[in-house]
């Protein structure tokens, strides 16, 4: 795992971290309940009042025992059990009962726990239009174990709480109930909330669409749950890249210790995306960056001084050591033998990093990487990444990890030697040993047209500068995330001016040799 990045389980791994901590460990059950009401307990910030809405599983005991710490503090409580009590399960009943006792060792005048059970849906639209602004709502409905679409009075509770989001703070325990912990598209309709408690790591649904936009702010707590395996996914969410990931700079350094980087052009009306990536190359600290030509006399309004410019013909005499294909490239079948002409030369020589992307995807599945070191980085968006499955787009957004994994799958035979990039207001990266990183870069600035081009250049950029390819993508991401957010607030943003951020986004230490 790369430093700062936090761990990040699917809905089967929290589950079987659940398992192993009460059935391996022996750490018990109730004293992970009580944790857990603690941690929510700790989130509620004297308001006005707290509405419970509890369901009959164990997110219904954790909101229980979440009831009882907030009424330790004289909060007054009202809470809500959307399910009749014989069906409510062992550990929901004993909260229950647990609250009960408390209120009967109470005088009358000082009981402030108050609950209804199974109520009437009118009932619960009167509790919730009658709810006083700054109110905090906790939703206790459902957990990780909901697998169909959400009914019944359960399902009137949830639009209820959600009629009422621009009045109450809507507080979720573990994941917003109607949804699963896994980030896939709702079975039906799930509670947005404005806030997440999450125990001992994130999950999937927490930090990717299409479900993040319902958790809100989420926080990590530790209740002491412990894992038997190692996850295998990471997330990252600062807002200044990685810097860590470059490599000690020599104050001798020479220009090809940055890395060359070669650029096709494409076709010419597309002209300005291979510049672009060169920009940005040369922006990430790249030694030298080169623009592969067609006409050498060809000439681009964003042309600049530091360009090199190689003929095609000239291409087998050229040097570098990563090549980017794809930004300008068109369709045309001309352009496309041309392009993998070039991809073909690169992998004889053992470059060390090949960029597809855009048109230049659709020659992954004609590149042979036998007995080739070339590791090949491929940065599709989400309609490019339904292209390349032959599915249909809005399936990769409901399951973007699906989808990266599909995209993982497609040349099993050279998995070793490509990285997928899925892009989008989360970005995937698939590492070659089958482990994702995940980077929240929801910044509309990044929406731009050509803002794909500038992420294929800075990582073809950096790659002679850190330590291996991979290290090179993910802090390529980062570098464009935190110039994106640099700039969230201001309007018309170009996406060279992302790249024209990067110099001094980058610190790079320095050293005497």
């Amino acid at each position: 795992m790369i430093n700062g990045f936090r761990c990040v389980l699917s809905e089967d791994q929290a589950k079987n971290s659940d398992r192993y901590t009460i059935s391996k460990l022996l750490i018990s059950e109730d004293l992970l309940v009580e944790c857990v009401g603690h941690s929510i307990a700790e989130e509620v910030h004297i308001p006005e009042e707290v509405i419970i809405f509890v369901g009959p599983g164990n997110n219904g005991a954790d909101a229980l025992a979440a009831a009882r710490h907030l009424i330790s503090l004289n909060l007054k409580i009202l809470v809500v059990v959307i399910s009749k009590r014989e069906s409510l399960k062992f550990q929901c009943e004993k909260q229950l009962k647990l609250l009960e006792h408390i209120n009967d060792t109470r005088d009358s005048m000082s009981k402030l726990f108050t609950y209804k059970i199974f109520p009437k849906e009118s009932e619960i639209k009167k509790i919730c239009s009658n709810i006083s602004k700054g109110s905090v709502i906790i939703d206790g409905i459902f957990g990780a174990g909901l697998n169909k679409s959400p009914e019944g009075l359960a399902l009137s509770a949830i639009r209820a709480i959600n009629n009422i989001y621009n009045k109450a703070k809507i507080l979720a325990i573990d994941i917003p109930s109607g949804l699963s912990l896994n980030a896939r598209k709702p079975l039906g309709e799930a509670i947005k909330a404005h806030k997440t408690i999450t125990f001992n790591h994130l999950k999937e649904a927490h930090i990717s669409e299409p479900t993040k936009i319902f958790c809100g702010d989420v926080i990590v707590k530790n209740i002491g749950l412990f894992d038997e395996q190692i996850p295998s996914l990471f997330h990252y969410s600062k807002k200044i890249p990685l810097n860590h990931l470059l490599k000690p700079v020599s104050k001798i350094s020479h220009k090809v210790n940055f890395g060359r980087v070669l650029i096709m052009e494409g076709e010419p009306k597309f002209m300005g995306a291979s510049r672009l990536a060169a920009r940005s190359a040369l922006r990430a600290g790249a030694g030298l960056v080169s623009i592969l030509v067609s006409d050498i006399k060809n000439h681009h309004p964003s042309d600049l001084a530091e360009f090199i410019k190689i003929n095609l013909k000239d291409i087998s005499s050229s040097d570098f050591d990563s090549l980017v294909v794809g930004p300008g490239l068109s369709k045309d079948e001309h352009f496309q033998e041309l392009a993998l002409d070039i991809i073909n030369s690169a992998i004889k020589k053992n470059v060390k990093m090949i960029v597809l992307d855009a048109c230049g995807l659709k020659l992954l599945s004609k590149i042979n990487f036998q007995n080739s070191s070339s590791l090949c980085v491929c940065t599709p968006h989400p309609k490019e990444a339904a292209e390349l499955l032959k599915i249909a787009t809005s399936l990769v957004e409901e399951d973007r990890f699906l989808a990266i994994k599909s995209l993982r799958a497609l040349h099993q035979t050279f998995s070793s030697n490509i990285i997928w990039v899925l892009k989008g207001a989360t970005t995937l990266v698939a590492a070659p040993s089958g482990e994702i990183y995940s980077f929240a870069g929801d910044a509309p600035v990044l929406s731009t047209g050509g803002s794909g081009d500038i992420l294929s250049g800075a990582i073809a950029g950096l790659s002679a500068q850190t330590n291996c390819v991979f290290d090179a993508v993910l802090l390529a991401i980062s570098l464009q995330i935190s110039a994106a957010f640099e700039k969230e607030s201001e309007k018309g943003i170009l996406p060279h001016e992302l790249a024209d951020s990067f110099p001094k986004l980058l610190k790079r230490i320095v050293v005497n040799e």
